[in-house]
């Protein structure tokens, strides 16, 4: 894929060995950060206007659709790290609904329409091979890191060594969790094998 600046945002194309390159999406912004699905048959864009970050959702395969699937405050998300993971069937992450309250998304790569899930809170999210969601929070002054069975959250582990700072948001990869707050950053490494 690459990408091309418009007058107000960017256009995003295809280019596939021995073709033309093909125009998908044209996103509003810049383009700040990408998030590939692990079988490359879709992405999801990241792209802020303004104060305005935006969700692109991207299916690559079997034909090509595009469509928005969030825009969010960009100051809520440092970083443009919106907590996010793939299932078999789509998208999830965790932004506020209409009333504010933090939830759980979903958006099928059969039809790229946000669904409300439950509400969950998480500064990082990912999905395990059980199907559960393993995410960190804020827990009053504690960063804490568990998963979700169903709407019930079970706490794993606190992570004393990091501050409950504002803006503090993560990346999943893996068994291992990047950090960021402000100018630091942290790497965990949650492995459980012996």
């Amino acid at each position: 894929m690459g990408r091309d600046d418009c007058e107000r945002g960017e256009q995003v194309y295809l280019a596939r060995p021995g073709t033309e390159r093909m125009p998908v999406v044209a996103v509003p912004g810049h383009i700040t950060r990408l998030s590939w699905r692990p079988d490359s048959s879709a992405v999801v864009l990241h792209s802020i206007a303004g104060d305005r970050l935006t969700l692109t959702l991207v299916r690559l395969q079997p034909s090509i659709i595009a469509a928005v699937i969030a825009d969010l405050p960009a100051t809520n998300y440092a970083g443009a790290l919106v907590p996010l993971t793939w299932d078999a069937a789509g998208l999830l992450w965790v932004a506020p609904d209409t009333a504010g309250v933090s939830s759980l998304w979903h958006a099928p790569l059969t039809s790229l329409i946000p669904e409300r899930q439950q509400p969950m809170n998480a500064l990082a999210l990912t999905r395990l091979a059980d199907g559960a969601l393993r995410v960190l929070q804020i827990q009053g002054e504690s960063v804490v890191i568990g998963r979700y069975q169903g709407a019930l959250f079970l706490g794993e582990t606190g992570v004393p060594t990091i501050p409950a700072a504002p803006g503090l948001a993560g990346i999943w990869q893996g068994d291992e969790v990047l950090l960021q707050a402000g100018d630091q950053a942290w790497l965990l490494n949650l492995d459980t094998r012996e």
